[in-house]
């Protein structure tokens, strides 16, 4: 790869907890209503296991029979007076659950990381994978105006015009071919076949708001609850949406609430504050055992994550790939899972990904290798390396793991200056990516994560990675509409990730959330927290 000037900062996003994963079948002629029957959830109880893979969804509770009424009260991490409503262009994780609650996507993925339609009845595909046809819902906006094809295209020119965040999911459709041809149908034309459109209508940023639509302090989705009250940094009060197309809320109200700090955000639970929490320590984990019984349930989703330490490839002293494999041979990965994630997670390859089929899992495993590390150091010319990391308490593990490396990195000569940022500026324009070597964590398949995070145009090249032949062949995979081709492809670009690129992929952490045993229907989802914030599924008891 050939360095190249460091490009300009990204738009700022949301949190990078990534939640795209999924890819369509070959056919090309997919995702009718009928498809939904076949990918619900497996069905079990209790907490996940250990050996839960990508697909693997697990129902936390004692299940029964739905009850509607009550508030329920969820602790997020929250995000501070940067949070908003605007759905495309959320920030953190509060965020993205409340955009859940007011909008939806076209598409939304399941527990098994497969799109299904959500605003969208169907969506097929011409031979050749350029041209498809989406039809739409009978659904309704809050307001009481009915969702149309002009709504979506709207959405996503928007999008585009602004370079949000899910700009790059829908690059290829092109706007001023793509028309609308009845109210609920739009005739899409790609500039190049995309064989998984599904999966990038899908994007977690791509919700539909009214044509002509602005005042975000008042929203206007589709989505199941309506907002009665926001302050940012504080918390969000919705009510059910009697005008809901779908099966409607149980509860009758929800309240998000920020707390950012994890032994708060505990505390609310246990003393009965909150129903509900994202993002518990290993250490609180422990404390809730197995999670099936008791006052408080653990919300366990395992190996959900990746919890990268990430190299500016176009920062010095990460220009050489000697000093980037050094890098990544003088993580102790075992002991990191041990120590850092206090055994809740797995050893990474530093790739994203893992679990999902266009996963690279023939690369040999990376092990710890400080002499190795030492020799290409000093072959670089950086023998006694001194580098400055960036971490923080802002996810589980983070600094924790950080400490480790710190540690482990010494045998290789190698110097750690561990900064440690506040959880809560940790995600702010001061510090992401403005730094050549931070933390970060992502989920997701590896071309999904790609999108958003190894292509020069990404909203987060969180590695500043920029290889035009490497691109271009990602791109070549895309238009393949035979699955099994295109993960060839997709492994064949992991193999010069892992050689040359800039992610350390230590590890992966399970997702740790807790919530009250009054607190029923939660199904696991391995592509965010809280199986991605469905609350109308949610009831009390």
């Amino acid at each position: 790869m050939t360095d190249s000037p460091r490009p300009p900062e990204p738009a700022r996003g949301l949190t990078r907890r990534r939640v795209l994963q999924g890819s369509l079948t070959a056919s090309g002629l997919l995702l009718l209503p009928g498809a939904l029957a076949a990918c619900g959830d497996d069905g079990g109880s209790g907490a996940a296991t250990d050996g839960q893979t990508v697909g693997g969804a697990q129902t936390i509770g004692s299940g029964g029979t739905p009850r509607s009424g009550g508030r329920l009260r969820v602790g997020h991490v929250g995000g501070g007076t940067a949070e908003t409503l605007d759905p495309n262009s959320g920030i953190v994780g509060i965020d993205v659950a409340r955009a859940r609650q007011l909008y939806e996507l076209l598409f939304d993925f399941d527990p098994r990381g497969v799109p299904q339609p959500r605003l969208a009845e169907s969506l097929e595909a011409g031979a050749r994978a350029d041209r498809w046809r989406l039809r739409l819902r009978a659904a309704n906006f809050h307001d009481g105006r009915p969702l149309t094809a002009d709504d979506v295209l709207a959405t996503w020119r928007r999008i585009r015009t602004r370079a949000l965040q899910s700009a790059n999911a829908i690059a290829a459709i092109d706007l001023r071919k793509t028309r609308s041809t009845a109210d609920d149908t739009i005739e899409i034309v790609l500039s190049r076949p995309i064989g998984d459109l599904a999966s990038l209508l899908a994007h977690r940023a791509s919700f539909i708001i009214p044509a002509g639509f602005s005042d975000f302090a008042r929203p206007n989705g589709t989505g199941p609850f309506t907002l009665v009250s926001f302050k940012p940094g504080e918390r969000s009060l919705m009510r059910r949406n009697p005008g809901y197309w779908g099966d409607a809320p149980h509860v009758d109200e929800l309240e998000q609430i920020s707390i950012p700090d994890s032994t708060a955000r505990y505390n609310a639970l246990q003393g009965g504050q909150v129903d509900a929490i994202e993002a518990i320590e290993f250490a609180q984990a422990r404390q809730l055992g197995d999670g099936t019984s008791g006052p408080v349930r653990l919300v366990r989703t395992a190996n959900a994550s990746a919890l990268p330490t990430y190299m500016r490839v176009d920062e010095a002293p990460f220009t050489d790939p000697r000093v980037r494999r050094a890098m990544r041979l003088a993580v102790d990965r075992e002991q990191s899972v041990q120590a850092a994630l206090l055994g809740y997670g797995s050893i990474g390859n530093d790739l994203f990904g893992k679990g999902y089929p266009s996963y690279n899992d023939a690369l040999p495993q990376r092990a710890y290798d400080p002499e190795q590390a030492r020799s290409l150091l000093r072959a670089a010319g950086q023998d006694g390396l001194t580098v400055k990391l960036y971490s923080s308490r802002a996810v589980p593990g983070m600094l924790e793991a950080a400490t480790a490396y710190k540690q482990q990195a010494q045998a290789a000569g190698i110097t750690i200056d561990l900064q440690t940022v506040p959880a809560a500026d940790y995600y702010s324009d001061r510090y992401y990516l403005k730094v050549a070597f931070g933390q970060d964590q992502w989920s997701g398949s590896f071309e999904q994560t790609t999108l958003d995070g190894l292509l020069p145009d990404s909203g987060f090249n969180i590695t500043g990675w920029r290889d035009a032949a490497w691109q271009r062949r990602f791109v070549q995979a895309q238009s393949m509409t035979d699955e099994a081709a295109r993960n060839d492809v997709y492994k064949e670009l992991q193999s010069t990730l892992y050689d040359e690129g800039g992610l350390i992929v230590w590890g992966y952490v399970d997702f740790l959330d807790a919530a009250s045993a009054r607190v029923e229907g939660i199904v696991t989802n391995p592509l965010y927290n809280l199986g991605y914030y469905e609350f109308r599924n949610w009831w009390l008891v």
